[in-house]
């Protein structure tokens, strides 16, 4: 599995809400069973991902809705939390983006929308995760889902949720469409120069 660059031990930085801006990209992963699913099927050390407002908030798509809550009680249970910040970012285009994700609060979470970003990723786990359920049908299933034909224009899921936001504000952080996205892309992103590392919250 591959490691988050830049930890606190190997360069990195230790750091508070404090330094955060509007935009700014949080990664976090848990021990939770689903955060396990997630690594597991990216290969990453980290399983869902945030957009930070302003004033100790974040906004993000869990397994209720797309909230906007305190920073502290997104990070709850977290073992891991680094955030990033898009390079050369204005203040008038994080306004954008942040007001975009702020719009979509209330709307439901995209369940079959984040499976579809696992099978796009690794479509070998995807039919085997799904073999006991669909049987031989699993492949052409997780094909489906992987091309992001089952995610709904109106529900998102976390890496779908921040990587739109930028996408509305003229901004691709990936090649790819955010529909069939996992948050593993945004440490991607860091590594091809799109983001700027600014610290490990946990």
């Amino acid at each position: 599995m591959a490691t988050v660059p830049l930890t606190p031990r190997q360069g990195g930085v230790c750091t508070t809400d404090s330094a955060l801006a509007p935009a700014d990209i949080i990664v976090t992963t848990t021990n939770a069973a689903v955060s396990g699913v997630i690594r597991g099927f990216t290969g990453s050390p980290v399983s869902h991902c945030m957009l930070y407002a302003s004033r100790g908030r974040v906004i993000e798509a869990i397994h209720e809705a797309v909230v906007c809550r305190a920073l502290s009680k997104a990070l709850t249970g977290a073992t891991l939390a680094v955030a990033y910040r898009c390079k050369n970012l204005s203040p008038r285009v994080a306004e954008v983006v942040v007001a975009y994700a702020r719009s979509k609060v209330g709307r439901r979470y995209d369940l079959t929308g984040a499976l579809g970003g696992g099978a796009h990723n690794n479509p070998a786990a995807c039919s085997a995760l799904l073999y006991p359920t669909l049987g031989a049908t699993a492949p052409a299933f997780c094909a489906v889902a992987g091309a992001g034909m089952l995610q709904s224009p109106s529900r998102y899921y976390c890496s779908e949720l921040v990587l739109e936001s930028f996408k509305q504000a003229g901004i691709y952080l990936i090649a790819g469409n955010p529909s069939t996205s996992v948050p593993e892309d945004i440490v991607t992103a860091w590594r091809r120069g799109k983001l700027q590392y600014v610290g490990h919250l946990r």
